[in-house]
């Protein structure tokens, strides 16, 4: 059976879940998953036969009036080589760049991201070096849940699925307070 292991696709999805709402309510994207103009790779897993799964592009945010597109990789904690991590980014930005791609030219400015929980402050400084941004989970959580404070205009069901559960957090925490 060639499946990804549950572990790793349930936290994956986590990340790119909080990664859109994040670009999509912080940021102002339009947010695409990055299976949309997947390229193949050959990955190796230890328990799982050698099989071919997308690029480690997963999430295309776009922002029409600055004619601006965001390339983002979500990794838990980013091991990758620079060398690799920048090829990968340079794959989906000539697609959307050049003429056998999307064909928008140079007027596209073309935004790297990497989404993650944890990393070490050299790999951070590498990256940036390579204008790539990181942006990290506590972050978004945490401007997440400052949007939320600002916007009720939106209730329960009426929320993504991240949006609802920071807010259901507050209130247990608050209830909690409350019962201490």
């Amino acid at each position: 059976m060639n499946a990804i292991p549950a572990g790793l696709r349930e936290w994956g999805s986590g990340l790119e879940e909080l990664t859109e709402c994040y670009l999509k309510y912080i940021c102002k994207y339009l947010v695409e998953s990055g299976r949309v103009f997947q390229s193949e790779k050959e990955i190796n897993h230890k328990t799982v036969s050698r099989s071919k799964y997308p690029r480690d592009i997963d999430l295309i945010a776009i922002n029409p009036s600055e004619k601006k597109v965001v390339l983002v990789s979500c990794s838990e904690s980013w091991d990758k080589t620079l060398e690799k991590t920048s090829e990968e980014f340079d794959d989906y930005e000539n697609f959307i760049t050049g003429p056998q791609g999307l064909g928008y030219g140079n007027e596209l400015k073309v935004e790297r991201i990497i989404s993650c929980v944890n990393i070490s402050e050299n790999k951070k400084l590498d990256l940036k070096k390579e204008h790539i941004v990181v942006l990290k989970a506590c972050k978004m959580i945490s401007e997440l849940r400052d949007y939320l404070k600002k916007d009720n205009n939106r209730k329960g069901a009426h929320r993504e699925t991240i949006l609802w559960l920071l807010q259901t957090l507050d209130k247990c925490y608050k209830i909690e307070e409350l019962n201490e």
